[in-house]
This record gives structure tokens, sequence and C-alpha cells, in this order.
């Protein structure tokens, strides 16, 4: 209801928004396909009423939240390509995450990640986007055994600087995660992460955006629409996001931290390439 009532307030449009309740779906009943069909723009929070509203077949424009560019993309690739669609992706892209590992970690060279096979849809991508700024890129895919999920990371750490995670339940969890941030000190390597919990569990940094983030990119993106008549924009990152560190795991990894103020400052420059020793 913040979202609807900053919509008001902003003079933009009316908007219908669709929530979810804890992951739940909501049932759309006549009254609300009517209401939907009425609306001049239909927020979606979440990839679950996201697909629902989708399988409507509605003409308003629709703009999504709290999605997954991944999630994103496999719903559009069931969608109509006239439909009038865009997001503000709930996931982070991966330049910002190697922004602040070179911002954080001296002499980068690897950077390594641990995905499971349902994600294994990111090695592409992740592969193409770290050599293409000249690092190492070390990506293990692994099976959903919990064997297998440790072995791959006593096989990636000893020859990485840094790793990345990515949202993957089957490689991180409750049940992994204190082994995982175990053998990562034990082996000199910082994690940056996605989840603010998992710093305070562990691991060196996270990047991630808050609600009222979304919202105001949101209520920003909506107000110029109103204002301008535009089409729809591109489906794009969030443009806000926070840092939180993690100074104990810091100091037992021998890493002097710079100022948040001074590590974001670096983040906004552009990614240089590292000099690469052939022979290394």
């Amino acid at each position: 209801h913040d979202l609807k009532t900053g919509l008001a307030q902003q003079g933009a449009p009316p908007a219908d928004i669709v929530y979810s309740a804890r992951g739940a779906q909501i049932a759309f009943g006549n009254r609300t396909r009517h209401v939907l069909k009425q609306a001049r723009l239909i927020v979606v929070v979440g990839p679950e009423n996201l697909a629902r509203v989708l399988h409507l077949h509605l003409r308003p424009p629709i703009l999504a939240l709290y999605v997954t560019r991944h999630a994103f993309r496999r719903l559009l690739r069931h969608t109509s390509p006239v439909r009038r669609l865009t997001a503000i992706y709930l996931n982070q892209p991966l330049t910002r995450f190697l922004s602040l590992a070179q911002a954080l970690i001296p002499r980068l060279h690897a950077i390594s990640t641990v995905i499971s096979q349902d994600q294994r849809w990111r090695k592409a991508a992740i592969d193409r986007i770290v050599r293409e700024f000249g690092y190492a890129a070390h990506i293990i895919i692994v099976p959903d055994r919990l064997h297998a999920i440790f072995s791959a990371f006593r096989f990636v750490l000893p020859g990485t600087d840094v790793l990345i995670e990515f949202p993957d339940a089957t490689i991180y969890n409750a049940v992994t995660l204190p082994t995982i941030l175990l053998r990562t000190i034990r082996y000199g390597v910082p994690i940056i992460s996605y989840a603010p919990a998992y710093v305070q569990a562990g691991a060196l940094a996270a990047l991630y955006s808050t609600p009222a983030e979304f919202a105001a990119q949101a209520l920003g993106l909506i107000a110029k629409l109103h204002s301008s008549r535009r089409s729809l924009p591109k489906p794009v990152y969030p443009a806000q996001f926070r840092l939180l560190l993690n100074p104990d795991i810091a100091d037992t990894l021998g890493l002097a931290l710079p100022h948040t103020s001074e590590i974001l400052k670096r983040m906004q420059e552009p990614l240089s390439v590292p000099r690469l020793n052939p022979h290394a």
C-alpha cells in the first residue's frame, strides 16, 4: 500500500498493484479482472503474480517488480512480442559485483562461483563478462548432493581471489552455509554476496536494494511515464543499492577495508582491466 500511496502523492496515473503475500498466489476473480482491464498501468509484485497477470492477456501496460532478470526473460518467451511490459529487476548486475570486488581486493585476478544444475544458465554469461574484463573465471556446476557441493568448494577455493554468491537455494542454505563460510575463511577467500544476512553470517560484503529503493525507482519511472506520455522503457536493474561490509571478516582475511564512501566512489569508476601475468 505504500507504493500505491506514493503514486498518488507523485501525481502519477492510477495503478493497480498486484501483491504476493509471502509468495502466495492471488486468486483473480471476475471483479479483479475487470479492474485490471480498466487500469492505465498494472504494477505486479513477484514472478508468480506476473505469470498470472500475463495469462489474463490484458491490454494495459505492466511494470513488474521483485522479479529477477532470468525469471522475467523466461516469462517473456511465453507472451506476445507486442505486449507493453517492463521491469525493475530484483537482482544486481554482475558488473556491479565485479566493481565491488575490484574496489575491495588488491591484485584481483581470479573470480569464482559455484552454481547448481538449476542455475547452469548463468554459466555462459558469467564466464563471458568476467573474461571480458580480463579476469579468470572459475565456474563450477554441481548436482544437488551435499558431498558434491562441498567437493566443489574444496576444488575451486585454492585458485581464486574472491567467491561471488548468486541466489541459489541448492548451494546456499542453512545446511551448507556454515561449512562453506568456514572453508572460505580457511582458504583466505572473501565472499561477496547478494544477501545482508550472509554478511552477518561471515561473508565479506553484500550488494542489495531495499523495498524503499525499489519503490522510489518505480515511482520515478511511473511519474516520467505520466508526465511525458512516453512508451515503456526497457527493463532495468536497481538504480540504487546498499553495501554492507563485515570488518571482522576483513581483519581475519588480512584485508584493509577502505571507507564505505571510498568504495562506492571506486565502484562508479569504469572497470579497469588488470595486467595479468601470462605465467601466473
